[in-house]
């Protein structure tokens, strides 16, 4: 069986359930974290031309979303 990098840190030849923490903890990460967040910076970005984040700030966060909705 051939080995196969799952990160620079952990090299498996097969998942073990001593790895298998370690294995969700780096697919959660990328998943939740890693995996957007490229897509939620270019949302944000996008959100801010309409909406700069200076002047929501002046809101409280019920009022934003009366307006949003």
């Amino acid at each position: 069986m051939a080995t196969q990098t799952v990160s620079p840190v952990i090299e498996l030849e097969r998942v073990t359930s001593s790895y298998m923490c370690a294995l969700l903890q780096l697919v959660t990460q990328w998943i939740l974290v890693d995996g957007v967040h490229r897509q939620f910076e270019a949302f944000r970005e996008g959100f801010e031309t309409l909406f700069p984040l200076s002047t929501l700030r002046l809101f409280y966060p019920d009022e934003v979303r009366m307006y949003l909705t």
